[in-house]
């Protein structure tokens, strides 16, 4: 092989080895440039407390920082998970970059959330998505907080019950319903109000609460109720974030008591008249 040949061989060789490491020098600074397109910061997140219950609100304020390539396509939001870990409220998505503020008042009772429980926990995660790159299709979990949230425990109470009452008489009273937690009344809730007896529905209707709490009944022993034993059955209609929502009060409705007097009776033929009184009780 001629000299001339054998550097121009040389400088052939050189010049593939020149762009085999140039291209390996671009492919570096364009991974490291795509790892790095991508910044995203939460400043802060936080609850105006901890601990909530059912009837109640959250205030969420929420500060991030988002940035991103033109060619990416990120966004920021805020998720809310239960403990196992479904989904039960998103914010929108924000897509904007810059650093930005936003707040949220979240009412608790609008929550994809299973009350069933007295007490659950909220994971609140602010989440970042890229759906221009593989990488973050999962989205990356920037900060989470807790939350508690627990249900209230109700009371029922009366004013002018009895718990026997004669046949033929009628019953009025008030039903109050009110928070334990608080003692504030409960409003605009609606109520069915139930009369069962042996397994039996005898009277059914609906209320509503008014401002203090309150419904009034007038009930009658005769249309309303059956000789005997009376369930009155209070129950807080589709509020299944109530610890307790069905209460029930026993009723006693008897016969009037019959007071004979015996004139006189005849006995071996003889009329003795009677100087006492004897009670019968009509069957």
């Amino acid at each position: 092989m001629s000299f001339y040949k054998l550097i121009k061989k040389h400088n052939v060789k050189r010049k593939k080895l020149v762009l085999i490491i140039l291209f390996i020098l671009l492919s570096i600074a364009f991974i490291g440039k795509s790892s790095k397109a991508l910044e995203s910061e939460i400043i802060y997140l936080q609850t105006d407390k901890e601990l909530y219950y059912t009837d109640e609100s959250i205030q969420l304020e929420v500060s991030w920082m988002l940035d991103y390539l033109e060619q990416e396509n990120a966004s920021f939001q805020i998720r809310f998970f239960d403990t196992l870990d479904n989904l039960i409220w998103n914010s929108s998505e924000y897509r904007e970059k810059g650093t930005f503020e936003q707040n949220w008042t979240i009412k608790i009772e609008y929550l994809n959330l299973n009350f069933t429980n007295f007490s659950n926990t909220i994971y609140i995660k602010a989440c970042v998505f890229n759906e221009g790159n593989e990488e973050y299709m999962t989205p990356i979990v920037l900060a989470t907080k807790f939350i508690t949230i627990n249900k209230r425990n109700i009371c029922c109470e009366l004013s002018n019950f009895t718990d026997k009452l004669t046949l033929g008489k009628n019953l009025s009273l008030n039903a109050r319903f009110y928070s334990e937690d608080t003692n504030l009344s409960l409003s605009g809730r609606d109520i069915i109000v139930t009369i069962i007896s042996d397994h039996s529905t005898i009277y059914e209707h609906n209320y509503t609460l008014n401002s203090y709490g309150l419904i009034s009944l007038k009930l009658s022993s005769m249309e309303d109720m059956v000789l005997g034993i009376n369930y009155l059955v209070f129950n807080i209609s589709n509020m299944f974030i109530y610890n307790r929502s069905i209460f029930s009060f026993e009723i006693l409705v008897e016969k009037t008591h019959v007071y004979v007097d015996i004139i006189k009776y005849r006995k071996d033929r003889m009329v003795r008249k009677l100087k006492h009184r004897t009670l019968f009780l009509l069957s």
